[in-house]
């Protein structure tokens, strides 16, 4: 998991348009740590101190010890300083024991009361294609965003066949923000440079079942490619799963309506939210109290 120069990039421009007030409150899914390309982008750390009213010079972004190509994040600085630098109330979620996480498992786990809706961005960076159960990844993301917070993934999309247990694809993302009435602010894929054959790994399982993998596949080239998508949660309502069927679909099912209300009942939307707004008072001062 780790932070670099397109993701901070990526972050001028979102607070350009509006998206990351001065001040927000920051988690991320899975504790972030800052890659070489983020440390030497001198010129866009000091054009984010800039956009959020920095003055304090920038934290000391700097490796401990040299560079470990098997193990790249080794010794990389957390981006925790960087986030705090500019300003933004920090956390983070991850069962790896670093510093200051909130040790959440994303396959299982609801997020705790007390951080439910509680943050203005929710970053995954990274974090959820090595989670099986995208759907519990996916509601904790959305539980612990306020309304319109920003959510922000940056995930691989292919070229990666030993990586992680998920690779997405635009539709996954498309789905997710039907069924949650999600503003699309940001979604653009990108790819690497390299081009890579097979990992050895893959072909070695394949071909216990399939003797002629390595001939079929030995001109075969990839490059890893990524999503980078944004999303303002703008209804604060529970959340739904995304489900793969045409819009406009409709079911005889029950329960299937009302699982997928926002979906297959698109004209509540709009009643549940002046219900919502009507009961958020009462529910604040009940908060309070």
């Amino acid at each position: 998991m780790g932070m670099g120069v397109g993701v901070l990039r990526l972050l001028l421009e979102l607070k350009g348009q509006g998206h990351v007030p001065n001040g927000s409150a920051v988690i991320e899914i899975g504790a972030q740590q800052l890659d070489d390309s983020f440390i030497e982008a001198t010129n866009e750390i000091a054009a984010a101190a800039r956009l959020f009213g920095v003055t304090r010079p920038a934290p000391p972004l700097a490796r401990a010890g040299p560079r470990d190509v098997t193990f790249p994040q080794k010794g990389a600085p957390f981006s925790r300083q960087f986030w705090t630098w500019l300003g933004l109330r920090y956390a983070s979620i991850d069962i790896d024991g670093s510093p200051g996480s909130i040790p959440l498992d994303l396959n299982y786990d609801e997020v705790p009361a007390e951080f439910v809706g509680e943050f203005n961005v929710v970053t995954n960076f990274g974090t959820t294609e090595h989670v099986a159960n995208q759907l519990q990844s996916c509601k904790i993301i959305h539980d612990l965003a306020a309304r319109n917070a920003l959510m922000w993934h940056v995930v691989p999309a292919g070229g990666m066949p030993n990586h992680g247990l998920i690779s997405y694809n635009p539709n996954f993302f498309w789905m997710l923000a039907r069924s949650n009435r999600y503003k699309s602010v940001l979604m653009m894929m990108s790819r690497g440079d390299c081009e890579t054959g097979f990992p050895e790994s893959v072909l070695n399982s394949l071909s216990l079942h399939d003797s002629n993998v390595a001939s079929r596949f030995a001109g075969y080239r990839m490059s890893e490619t990524s999503l980078a998508v944004a999303f303002q949660k703008v209804y604060d309502a529970p959340f739904v799963a995304p489900i793969d069927v045409n819009t406009g679909t409709t079911t005889e099912h029950a329960t299937l309506r009302e699982r997928y209300w926002t979906v297959f009942q698109p004209d509540t939307v709009a009643a549940r939210e002046r219900d919502l707004e009507d009961r958020i008072p009462a529910l604040g001062d009940r908060r309070q109290a």
